[in-house]
């Protein structure tokens, strides 16, 4: 797993917005509150904005560590 600074970012925004709404598709977000009601979520991006959206508008971030390069 990763150390440092990119880490943080990665586990204090482990989502990303997988819609086109907002303007918003691709950025990584943060699920603050989930709701049972019409499967909906609270999320703050990582400007601060925040928005109540369905949960299947987010997707889990894959970690893919960086390949080493053999000598």
């Amino acid at each position: 797993m990763p150390s440092g600074p990119i880490a943080t970012l990665a586990s204090s925004f482990p989502y990303y917005y997988a819609w086109d709404r907002m303007g918003r598709k691709g950025q990584r977000c943060a699920v603050l509150l989930r709701a049972r009601t019409m499967n909906s979520c609270l999320v703050r991006f990582e400007n601060g904005f925040e928005a109540i959206t369905s949960r299947n508008a987010i997707r889990k971030t894959k970690e893919h560590p960086c390949p080493q390069k053999q000598s």
